[in-house]
């Protein structure tokens, strides 16, 4: 008996010297396989088993190569230099935003007579996006009206204006002005206008509508609207420039993209410029000392190189929704309108003051504007 366990133990032992050979081991390229269509992994390579005339034998295999998910922080501080993947960490928290919300207001839309129903209906895509996205924010329980033409519409659309009170001197309400870009128009703007809220676009006959520069317009006015609707006439006009105008680019942007897309829509924004010629020039050619006296002095209602703030604030809205989310810029457009002091509002909101996060994003702004193109 004792002798037969001896045996025992040492034809085990003997079996657990030998190597372990894996089913897949043979898998390589001619080798004989056992079934049509098997697969093997080996290494970086997938072998798949096929029929060589009346044998089946693995095939010459296919590398795979492994890409893994980029990672992107959930946030990103004001007081620290911007990641690199910035434009997607503000994306990433505005996002959560946009899913969790389903809420859809009800929107009219009035057409021009030579207005093309379905290129309208592509170019206020956007829109929409917008209008679902803001409703949680700004709940409106009447009908937000919308009036689209073409430049060849003027009279019909000048009738709009006046039954939203676009008329007087503070508003150009001219035919030449409407017309004057023919069919490359892509302006509008969006007001509360008689206590409604309206926005009127001229709708381009031309042009590529998903180029960003043209898909963003029309989410771009909602915003406004919203904007209006959430911080009252007022209180929006206590906002800096550099945030509604820039904030306005930014959600319009953002909710024309896509996930896919918003990286590369962005550096577009930036490299293209969609500001005046003058502000171009100026944003070129300016060093990072220049750029923070223009977010202050833009900050403080300045008047230095006029219309640089859909550029620049757009920036400045992409690192304030990277470091507290959508909720947070809320927040601090209600503080502003609740007590007429953005300086005061954006310290407690971001827990800095402005002055100081101009110098933090001025040399990303610099960075960001010597990609301008020319035109």
């Amino acid at each position: 008996m004792q002798k037969r366990l001896i045996a025992a133990v040492s034809v085990l032992t003997l079996l657990a010297l030998l190597p372990l050979i894996p089913a897949n081991a043979s898998a390589k390229a001619g080798a004989k396989c056992t079934k049509l269509g098997i697969k093997s992994v080996v290494g970086t390579k997938t072998f798949t088993c096929i029929k060589s005339g009346k044998k089946f034998v693995w095939d010459k295999g296919k590398t795979s190569t492994i890409v893994p998910a980029k990672v992107v922080a959930d946030s990103w501080p004001i007081d620290k230099s911007a990641d690199k993947d910035i434009f997607l960490i503000a994306d990433k928290n505005l996002r959560k935003f946009q899913q969790a919300n389903t809420t859809t207001p009800k929107v009219t839309i009035n057409y021009g007579p030579t207005t093309d129903k379905k290129r309208a209906d592509e170019y206020l895509y956007s829109m929409h996006e917008a209008a679902k996205f803001w409703a949680s924010d700004w709940k409106f329980d009447q009908d937000i009206v919308v009036a689209l033409g073409t430049s060849k519409d003027y009279t019909w659309m000048s009738q709009y204006w006046s039954n939203y009170g676009l008329t007087g001197s503070w508003f150009d309400s001219s035919e030449s002005t409407y017309t004057q870009l023919g069919a490359n128009c892509n302006h509008g703007s969006a007001i509360f206008g008689n206590s409604r809220p309206f926005f009127w676009g001229c709708l381009p006959t031309q042009g590529d509508l998903n180029f960003i520069g043209l898909k963003k317009f029309s989410a771009q006015e909602y915003t406004h609207l919203a904007q209006y609707g959430i911080m009252g006439n007022l209180g929006l006009m206590q906002m800096p420039t550099l945030i509604s105008e820039g904030s306005a680019d930014f959600y319009g942007l953002s909710l024309a993209s896509d996930e896919k897309n918003i990286d590369s829509d962005w550096k577009t924004y930036f490299s293209r410029g969609f500001i005046s010629e003058s502000s171009r020039e100026y944003l070129m050619k300016a060093n990072s000392i220049q750029i923070t006296d223009l977010l202050i002095d833009s900050f403080a209602k300045g008047s230095k190189v006029e219309g640089h703030w859909y550029y620049t604030g757009a920036y400045v809205t992409i690192r304030l929704i990277a470091a507290q989310g959508h909720d947070g810029f809320v927040r601090f457009m209600k503080l502003v309108a609740e007590t007429s002091n953005a300086n005061q509002s954006f310290e407690k909101v971001y827990g800095m003051k402005f002055d100081d996060f101009a110098k933090v994003i001025a040399p990303e702004i610099q960075k960001l504007s010597s990609t301008i193109t020319s035109r």
